[in-house]
């Protein structure tokens, strides 16, 4: 399957503070409804918006790997992200960059949300390949 076939719920350019050592990655407040809170227990949504988050399933499509990392809101911004093994399990391992175009949807079936790389940033890739 191509996946420009998949129906992304979340598609997002990542900033620098999404690559950078803030290990995070922020969703914005208009596409967690739909990406997330849909597929939580209200208990869940409770925990992730008092701070402590859940634990939430994904599934990287390049690889078919599982992985987790915990759901929940950053108090002082009011912002949600991902956290817990972002940077180690996608940033590093995927070789993300700022610019960089990712993709997420959420499986109803497996009840895991899906991961993938959409775009790679070109500039970034350009000057990779000169060095």
């Amino acid at each position: 399957m191509n996946l420009n076939d998949y129906q992304w719920e979340f598609k997002k350019k990542l900033f620098r503070s999404d690559v950078d050592h803030s290990s995070r990655l922020l969703v914005p407040r208009k596409i967690v409804d739909n990406l997330v809170f849909c597929h939580l227990t209200d208990e869940e949504k409770t925990q992730v918006n008092e701070g402590d988050g859940v634990r939430v399933k994904v599934r990287d499509l390049n690889e078919t790997e599982e992985y987790e990392m915990t759901f929940k809101m950053w108090k002082s911004t009011k912002s949600y992200i991902f956290v817990d093994n972002w940077s180690r399990d996608f940033v590093r391992r995927r070789e993300l960059q700022e610019g960089d175009e990712i993709g997420m949807f959420w499986n109803c079936m497996d009840s895991i949300l899906c991961f993938d790389v959409l775009e790679r940033n070109e500039d970034q890739s350009f000057h990779e390949a000169m060095h």
